[in-house]
């Protein structure tokens, strides 16, 4: 009889579900990043997971399926917006919720005043340098040896988690679009570890160096050209935009020229209002919106505005009717 009940109670016990044990490698909680994309590490133990589920500020953004033989969880392409993200990933076993986690990420952003600096109580996070050891046990990330990845797509070590750098924008960077990563970024260390890739301002100049030297022999210059900083309004892997812009030429001018909109721009009609800013129509373009670009050239200029085409003060009318006829 005891025998048949230590039998009962022993099958009763090993048939109970394996608890898991699932952590979050990365990101660490309140780190601050200063690219769009995020990437997610779970590891987890004790049984396989089915899916996990990715909120980012109470939305979801992504339902992930988890591979039976993989023990490391990665996602990547985790989308953010600028300031603090409040992302909460769900891990399900059979439908069943059977984790939480939650991080908060601060995006840091040139293009938003307010998120520039690094938040109180947050730290500077990079994903490279800090999961080697971990990515190398599946993927191949190893530049020793490697000149470049040019033009080897699938083949290069940066496609399998970059490769949603690309595919969401329809504008790309000529050496993104041939992953020519290492065109720009300067591998640091000599171990060929992938965690010291970097890129500095300055390394726009080494491919643009003709118009960069013409805008910089004008009289005026933007002022994120003079620092070198173009990456303030051009994205430099791909963009939604032309020229690679981070947001369309009106966004973009009156994201830091944010009065700009708020006052009578260049005279002031009997009606209170001022020249437009934006029309679906450029008259010299066709097929072009109108905008500050239709007038100042974003760079650098001759006039103190950024007057295009600018004569001098002694042809402000004859640079009005350009467009206008009076």
């Amino acid at each position: 009889m005891a025998s048949a009940l230590y039998a009962v109670l022993a099958v009763a016990l090993f048939s109970q579900p394996v608890q898991a044990t699932v952590s979050m490698i990365t990101p660490p909680d309140r780190s601050a990043v200063t690219g769009e994309w995020l990437a997610l590490v779970l590891s987890h133990s004790g049984f396989e997971l089915d899916t996990v589920q990715i909120f980012v500020n109470n939305r979801k953004q992504k339902t992930v399926s988890v591979p039976t033989d993989r023990k490391i969880v990665c996602i990547d392409g985790v989308m953010l917006s600028p300031g603090e993200n409040r992302i909460r990933v769900v891990t399900i076993k059979d439908q069943k919720k059977v984790g939480e986690h939650i991080r908060t990420v601060a995006l840091r952003v040139p293009l938003s005043p307010a998120n520039v600096s690094l938040p109180e109580g947050f730290t500077d996070y990079k994903f490279h340098g800090t999961t080697s050891k971990l990515c190398d046990a599946c993927h191949r990330i190893d530049f020793k040896g490697q000149v470049d990845a040019a033009g080897t797509g699938e083949k290069s070590p940066c496609y399998i988690c970059h490769k949603k750098l690309l595919s969401d924008n329809p504008v790309v960077h000529g050496p993104a679009a041939v992953w020519s990563c290492l065109t720009c970024h300067t591998q640091l260390s000599g171990k060929g570890a992938p965690g010291a890739l970097s890129a500095n301002k300055r390394i726009c100049v080494e491919c643009h160096e003709e118009p960069i030297s013409l805008w910089k022999s004008k009289k005026y210059i933007h002022g994120p050209l003079v620092d070198d900083d173009c990456i303030v309004c051009h994205n430099p892997h791909a963009a939604s935009f032309s020229s690679l812009l981070r947001k369309s030429p009106y966004d973009l001018c009156t994201t830091c020229h944010d009065l700009v909109p708020k006052t009578p721009h260049v005279i002031e009609s009997f009606s209170g209002g001022g020249h437009p800013l934006l029309l679906p129509r450029n008259p010299l373009k066709p097929g072009s919106e109108f905008s500050c670009v239709s007038c100042h050239n974003p760079h650098a200029g001759d006039s103190l505005f950024f007057l295009s085409n600018y004569r001098g003060p002694d042809y402000k009318t004859e640079y009005c009717r350009t467009c206008h006829t009076f």
